[in-house]
């Protein structure tokens, strides 16, 4: 889950945009989540993983289901280095890239393709501790 109002772009006037009803509508639809159900075509090689993650995407208040491609990497003994030296454990990164379309979600049917495109191109990255 991220809050929909937690989202930053660098110009402060297309962050109200993004924010508004029109856009993200952040007051109405605070939140946009994913909620996976399963993983398939699992490889891994050395630390890393990748995957397809099955799951339901919620935003503007529409659910879609996705296929999204994951690479997981697992790094023993580096979460010292991510904290200067404050903690001791492990780490796990996992990225996604993957492209929604925003008239799936009903994200301003209205605006021209040619000043905004349909397609967004989304890319996430996570990253978990295990102190020990």
């Amino acid at each position: 889950m991220v809050g929909a109002a937690s989202l930053h772009v660098l110009n402060l006037i297309m962050e109200e945009c993004l924010h508004s009803g029109q856009w993200l509508g952040a007051a109405e639809f605070s939140e946009l989540t994913f909620e996976s159900k399963s993983l398939a075509d699992v490889k891994t090689a050395d630390q890393t993983t990748t995957a397809k993650l099955s799951g339901t995407l919620t935003l503007h208040g529409v659910a879609k289901e996705l296929v999204v491609p994951v690479k997981l990497t697992y790094l023993k003994d580096k979460l010292g280095a991510r904290t200067g030296g404050q903690m001791n454990g492990d780490l796990l990164v996992i990225r996604a890239d993957f492209r929604i379309l925003r008239s799936d979600f009903g994200i301003n049917p209205q605006a021209p393709e040619d000043k905004v495109a349909n397609e967004i191109d989304l890319a996430l990255s996570l990253a978990g501790a295990a102190p020990r």
